[in-house]
């Protein structure tokens, strides 16, 4: 069975600070911006080249905490921050689901 990024299903979750990886490609950010590192890695688990996945880790600054965060996505394609709003707005309808009040961007 091929993997689920071969038919086009991609994923954003965070990253565990534990998780071994390699950085094979390190993308520009502009200065200034809340996207402090947008890398191409490989994980450190995987020892079969036949089933490495090529994922992008994603560092961002928290507007609210002097804090950031690490995202992974096997997405090569879109923009660092459009990843970020991504894992902020499941975050969101993750929280609704919880109980609390959250006005969800999604349109049916």
């Amino acid at each position: 069975m091929a993997p689920a990024h071969r038919w086009g299903v991609w994923f954003v979750s965070r990253l565990k600070d534990s998780t071994g990886y390699t950085i094979m490609e390190e993308r520009p950010v502009r200065p200034g911006t809340y996207i402090l590192r947008d890398e191409v890695i490989v994980l450190d688990s995987e020892k079969d080249p036949d089933k490495l996945m090529r994922l992008r880790r994603i560092e961002v600054r928290l507007k609210e905490k002097p804090e950031t965060i690490v995202f992974d996505t096997n997405n090569l394609k879109l923009a660092a921050s459009t990843i970020a709003a991504i894992y902020r707005d499941r975050w969101q309808i993750g929280v609704s689901s919880q109980g609390h009040i959250v006005q969800s961007p999604i349109r049916r």
